[in-house]
């Protein structure tokens, strides 16, 4: 399956960035370490008070993790604390907007907050989060991972400590057109890489 960020970066590129874009999400992109630390925050979240002990003593040698996580560290703990998310798991769904791609969908958080259901998509990059792939993100999610009524579906800057939603039902549904319409892109510009024939999509850890 395609990572849920890499599709979304080829959703929001532009010009001949979508070409580098479809490749990235379609030739088996290595894992960062953003991924190491969404699959630890979610532990974290579930109750393992540890884990970014061991995350942190685990990357002990690697500068640019311990440079990186920190901040991460500090904004998830603060919103946990604030909010007290009951975590009810880290599933992972395909999502197929057409035949032929398959986007693993994995929220890092599906909890209740104040008696709310959540289904919550990590956001660990640096710089702005664009609301565009706010938008994206949360009609995508909504769309895989419906969850019961009233639940809400979102993507927590973690750094910032911000939780990020879309109130407007007709704008979800015109990002989920848009992604699902996208998909037709994707596949022609997979079939112009590989010369007219696509192969089996490469397995990949997901982000």
């Amino acid at each position: 399956p395609l990572s849920f960020s890499l599709y979304l970066d080829f959703l929001l590129a532009v010009g001949g960035a979508r070409f580098t874009a479809a490749k990235a999400a379609s030739s088996g992109a290595p894992v960062d370490c953003y991924g190491a630390f969404k699959a630890i925050a979610s532990r974290y979240l579930a109750g393992d008070g540890e884990a970014f002990e061991r995350l942190i003593a685990a990357s002990r040698d690697d500068a640019q993790r311990l440079r990186l996580y920190p901040p991460l560290i500090k904004g998830l703990t603060k919103w946990a604390e604030k909010h007290s998310p009951i975590a009810a798991g880290s599933p992972c769904v395909l999502w197929s907007p057409i035949e032929g791609v398959s986007v693993a969908v994995n929220p890092e958080i599906v909890a209740t907050i104040a008696g709310v259901p959540h289904v919550i998509k990590l956001h660990t990059r640096r710089g702005r989060l664009a609301r565009p792939r706010v938008e994206l993100a949360v009609a995508i999610l909504r769309d895989a991972i419906p969850g019961a009524p009233g639940t809400v579906h979102g993507v927590l800057d973690v750094r910032a400590g911000k939780l990020h939603t879309v109130n407007s039902v007709a704008l979800l549904e015109r990002s989920l057109a848009v992604a699902r319409a996208e998909a037709e892109a994707f596949m022609a510009l997979r079939l112009a890489q590989h010369g007219g024939v696509v192969g089996p999509l490469v397995d990949r850890a997901v982000t």
